[in-house]
Order: structure tokens, then sequence, then C-alpha cells
């Protein structure tokens, strides 16, 4: 579904961006790993519905990664 719809393709690659930026700031990257992979379990189970539940998903994931970047 992702890679299908360009904004959504778009918030993937924003996604990554602040996970890396996460990584950067001193998040450790255990940590982040496992709250990754399990938000991507969350993707997959959005996607079960429909495309604007996997894009709350996706902004979400993106907000909590810039907030641990500040911290």
């Amino acid at each position: 579904m992702v890679c299908s719809d360009a904004r959504l393709a778009a918030l993937d690659r924003q996604m990554w961006r602040a996970y890396d930026a996460a990584l950067a700031a001193g998040v450790p990257e255990a940590d982040l790993g496992a709250e990754q992979a399990d938000w991507l379990e969350i993707r997959e189970d959005a996607a079960r519905y429909s495309r604007n539940a996997v894009t709350r998903i996706y902004r979400q994931r993106i907000d909590e990664l810039r907030m641990m970047q500040e911290r």
C-alpha cells in the first residue's frame, strides 16, 4: 500500500528521516529498533482498515520520533 500511494511513500521517507535523526540525537538504537518493530506491526494492522488509518499511524510515529530528538 505504501509504495503504491505517493502520499504514504512521502510519509514513509519522512518517518525514516525522523528515525535517523532520533538515532543521531542519542536515542539508544536497541530501544528505538524495538519500538520501530512494534510500530511496523501496528502499521500492518492499520492497513487492514484504510489508507487514512495508515496515514494517521505514520503521522503519530513521526511526531513520536521528533519528540525523542528533543529530549
